[in-house]
């Protein structure tokens, strides 16, 4: 269960390192994965790539900001 990423891509690194990464180790995204950070593209591209889209919860901050959109 992993919180707020916030576009903290060496964070996310380092917890893939502590913990596994996919599909290793599986994982639930509550959301805020692109907000703040400096490399948020590559956070949620990461993200992505290691196919965890399923597992990544939409907040009310991006389905305003998509229109709804939620990922699958």
């Amino acid at each position: 269960l992993v919180g707020n990423i916030n576009g903290q891509y060496q964070d996310l690194l380092n917890m893939f390192d502590s913990c596994g990464f996919p599909p290793d180790s599986q994982y639930l995204f509550l959301g805020s994965y692109v907000d703040r950070g400096r490399q948020s593209l590559e956070s949620i591209a990461l993200l992505f790539a290691y196919k965890v889209s399923r597992f990544l919860l939409s907040s009310r901050h991006y389905d305003t900001m998509f229109g709804g959109l939620i990922f699958d």
